[in-house]
């Protein structure tokens, strides 16, 4: 016997969720939806179309110039869910057009028994969660109601939590606040960033969507209602939170930059000049001058850049977050001790 889905994710960020479920036999994928690559020639030339056309082009800009030095980044595989269900012969649906009555509409004749979420960046409407006969869930990465939201893994390790874990979860017309179906917990190691994390609670809730298909199957799963007094929630991680604040002592710095891995860096400005600091750590050597101010550029390492704190010394290396001009590369020599980073 197989379970009937329909899984909404986004092209890359969701793949390995969507991966797996192709690969499961009791499952029987009709249809996904997704941030189409080829958006429908209507909805292109729509003036909705053309926001969403730039807003994606803006997002796929490849940003070149560096300061200092910046390791060899691989290649960004080419696989997607599209792709994938494509070669499937799967239908997909563009979430951008998910809320029009003739996809709501196709929606409903699949005749699924659920509806599986999985980093999906658009909030559905209960016209649609009502669609599937048993329902539909939403894999978060964290143990709900703490960490609800659109980012737990930035503010999981900005906050300095020892442990995370994944809730799969009803999803009500609120965000993040649905009845619990299965929740396990996952330990966080002292150096992850959030990369690492992500990484681990991917590993972890492919292993429960399997159990979880199993408790669907057999009608033998116990929900949990969650304790919204207990709940947290955060905000995605703009601009702002992602901003160092040089008042700030060492281990909160370093613990920030490995919140932003995913945004390649936190942010800082320098002579002028917004820079990601992408990676940090400890400075060892004590022969640095402490009568400096917070941010300030104390010494030249190899392809670190030594920087004072309020408690102490760490090593960063950073790069120019603006692209498209030759004359913003500057190398780690050309840098002057006394420089400083800043906040905004």
């Amino acid at each position: 016997m197989k379970i009937s889905i329909v899984f909404f994710g986004m092209n890359h960020d969701s793949l390995p969720f969507f991966d797996s479920l192709l690969e499961n036999k009791d499952v029987d994928i009709c249809a996904v939806v997704t941030n189409r690559m080829d958006l429908h020639m209507d909805f292109i030339l729509s003036k909705k179309g053309i926001k969403e056309k730039l807003r994606r082009f803006a997002k796929y800009m490849v940003r070149k110039p560096i300061l200092g030095f910046i390791p060899n980044r691989k290649k960004k595989d080419s696989t997607t869910i599209e792709s994938l269900a494509r070669h499937r012969n799967i239908p997909i649906f563009d979430s951008a057009l998910l809320n029009e009555q003739r996809i709501i509409k196709k929606l409903k004749n699949l005749d699924t028994d659920l509806f599986i979420v999985g980093y999906f960046n658009r909030i559905l409407r209960k016209e649609i969660i009502d669609i599937p006969r048993e329902g539909t869930i939403n894999i978060h990465p964290s143990l709900l109601p703490k960490y609800g939201g659109a980012d737990p893994f930035f503010w999981t390790i900005k906050n300095a939590e020892k442990e995370s874990g994944v809730t799969i979860h009803f999803i009500d017309e609120k965000i993040d606040t649905g009845d619990i179906i299965y929740q396990k917990r996952l330990d966080i190691e002292k150096d992850w960033d959030s990369e690492m994390l992500k990484k681990r609670s991917e590993e972890l809730a492919i292993q429960m969507l399997k159990e979880v298909k199993n408790l669907f199957l057999n009608k033998s799963f116990n929900i949990t209602k969650q304790d919204l007094r207990k709940a947290t929630y955060y905000p995605p991680a703009g601009l702002e939170c992602r901003m160092i604040d040089w008042s700030l002592k060492a281990d909160a710095i370093m613990r920030l930059v490995r919140a932003c891995k995913a945004y390649r860096g936190a942010i800082a400005y320098l002579n002028g000049r917004r820079v990601r600091i992408f990676d940090c750590e400890p400075s060892c050597s004590s022969n640095y001058d402490i009568n400096t101010k917070p941010g300030e550029i104390v010494g030249l390492e190899d392809n670190w850049i030594i920087v004072r704190t309020v408690d102490s010394f760490i090593k960063v290396q950073a790069m120019i977050c603006e692209s498209n001009s030759k004359l913003l590369f500057e190398e780690i020599n050309q840098l002057h001790i006394g420089n400083r980073f800043k906040s905004l």
